[in-house]
């Protein structure tokens, strides 16, 4: 799962570490009604979902 703070429509999907930033760059565009080249930096933080689950 990518989560993009700040969009209402804030989560896609990659298969991959390599198409998360391709993948949030389009999810961006997208929902701005945007092309992806006017899509600034993006920075990528890696989350393990398993240290977010409650006990």
């Amino acid at each position: 799962m990518v989560r993009v703070p700040g969009l209402d429509a804030n989560y896609t999907q990659a298969r991959t570490l390599e198409e998360v930033e391709e993948m949030a760059r389009d999810l961006i565009a997208l929902t701005l009604d945007i092309d992806e080249t006017e899509v600034g930096e993006i920075v990528i933080t890696k989350r393990d979902s398993r240290s977010q689950q409650a006990s």
